[in-house]
């Protein structure tokens, strides 16, 4: 068992509270988008203004959650562990090493995937489809690193995460 810095729990425990029901929310919009995928741009002309609305909030979550995890619960899980790693790419290594996300390449992939679907909304939809439907995929691979990360808490520093 690692031991950690009971000074950092609180804040560790609210971060992970919030990429909780983050991962649900993320979890419920990709449950209501089972059956627009995959994705044309075709087909994206076609969906419903429902369906846009959770294609739009796919993207929010997805940007929501990777920027909790990565900017919030990872830190707070560094800092827990009596860590003190200020680059980004010391943290995600940090995450490899313990088995919560696959690579910190992967991390930076999806990271990249999120700014190309949250900050360049394209014109033409066969593009904007093929990025969706890449966003919907991987985004399996954000829930997979919070349950990564759940499992190395509870198992390695025996602490109980409750929400």
């Amino acid at each position: 068992m690692i031991t950690f810095d009971p000074t950092y729990l609180a804040p560790f425990q609210e971060n992970f509270r919030l990429c909780q029901k983050a991962v649900d929310n993320l979890v419920f919009t990709r449950n209501g988008l089972q059956d627009v995928f995959p994705l044309t741009g075709e087909r994206l002309s076609q969906v419903s203004p429902e369906s846009l609305e959770r294609l739009d909030a796919l993207t929010e979550r997805f940007s929501r959650l990777q920027d909790l995890m990565g900017e919030r619960l990872f830190r707070s899980l560094m800092f827990l562990e009596g860590e003190s790693r200020p680059r980004f790419l010391d943290v995600l290594n940090l995450m490899e090493n313990r088995g919560i996300v696959a690579s910190s390449q992967q991390w930076l992939e999806l990271r990249n995937m999120r700014n190309e679907a949250s900050h360049g909304y394209l014109d033409d939809p066969s593009q904007l489809a093929m990025v969706l439907t890449t966003l919907f995929n991987r985004s399996s691979d954000l829930i997979e690193s919070f349950s990564n990360l759940k499992r190395y808490v509870r198992e390695v520093l025996k602490i109980a995460v409750n929400v």
